[in-house]
């Protein structure tokens, strides 16, 4: 069923939710809520694209999460996959998993990302454009952390195994990049 100034498609068993085009009224009101409830017996791919505003994606165990954001502000919290890959815009990202992650490939935009990884099951690739990131992982972790930055600093303080199992490739253009614990 489509609702006003939103669209719904099929397409097998993929179920595609478009929100369109808003005309500014004259009070300048052109925001939206869409809330959509995915149930917790779901555990397939996931693919999310936004333009603008805030997103909050939490508390699903996935295959293949596939995310691409414009402006504004992403969060993902408590989130499992086998694969992450995210595409960041504008503004802020705050990734925070409480569950056993797979593979992690972000491309970031400008702005500020903030990652927060509780136990780790793959390599984490990080490309930076302008802006600040934080990264935290346990103590311990079995993690080779290679890191570089073009005009800003890499802070690698974090404490690793030496059992060096996932490597994570880290890097920022302008600003600052931090692993820690």
């Amino acid at each position: 069923k489509d609702f006003k100034g939103i669209k719904t498609e099929r397409k097998s068993d993929v179920l595609i939710i478009i929100e369109e085009g808003k005309k500014n009224n004259i009070n300048g009101d052109n925001l939206s809520n869409l809330e959509i409830n995915i149930p917790k017996s779901f555990n397939g791919d996931f693919d999310f694209s936004f333009g603008v505003g805030e997103a909050n994606i939490s508390n699903l165990e996935l295959k293949e999460v596939n995310i691409s954001s414009g402006v504004g502000e992403m969060n993902l919290k408590d989130l499992s996959f086998n694969k992450l890959s995210l595409e960041s815009g504008v503004g802020t990202t705050n990734l925070i998993t409480s569950k056993k992650t797979g593979e992690i490939n972000i491309d970031g935009g400008v702005g500020e990302t903030n990652i927060t990884l509780e136990d780790i099951g793959g390599n984490l690739t990080f490309e930076g454009g302008v802006g600040s990131a934080v990264i935290k992982v346990p103590v311990n972790a079995p993690i080779n952390i290679k890191s570089k930055s073009g005009l800003g600093e890499a802070e690698v303080s974090a404490k690793t195994s030496n059992d060096a199992k996932y490597t994570f490739d880290v890097k920022v253009g302008l600003g600052d990049i931090e692993v820690t614990n």
